[in-house]
């Protein structure tokens, strides 16, 4: 158990390391492009479902870090690459299985990018 979860943490770390040597010329911030938004939007996404395929199962359940990547899209671009990112994951989710898990993994996602988006957006804007 703690070895899987290492190798999820070890993936989260090495892809945000090289998402920050590469993206120099175009960080993602709130006034970026729509095309930029898009498409971190997407590699957000496609990480989230990488860090799902070397999850941790418990039961039923898959416990990993597919949400540090929404919430960290929620934070640095806004709305729209965070809904990309959880659209993408809620549907690798359902790709891998299907049970009751994955029905509260709907709820627990979008309530989490929508409490995301709602709350960092309020404390930027009184900045």
């Amino acid at each position: 158990m703690i070895k899987d979860f290492f190798t999820n943490l070890a993936i989260l770390v090495s892809v945000l390391f090289f998402y920050s040597q590469v993206s120099n010329k175009y960080p993602l911030h709130a006034k970026s492009t729509l095309k930029i938004k898009i498409l971190i939007g997407v590699l957000g996404g496609l990480l989230s479902n990488i860090l799902m395929q070397y999850s941790i199962p418990v039961d039923n359940t898959m416990v990993d870090l597919r949400h540090i990547p929404t919430i960290l899209l929620a934070y640095y671009g806004g709305g729209v690459p965070a809904f990309i990112s959880m659209i993408m994951t809620l549907a690798g989710r359902f790709l891998i299985s299907t049970s009751l898990s994955s029905y509260l993994a709907i709820v627990i996602s979008v309530s989490g990018t929508l409490f995301a988006i709602f709350s960092l957006n309020k404390i930027i804007l009184k900045k």
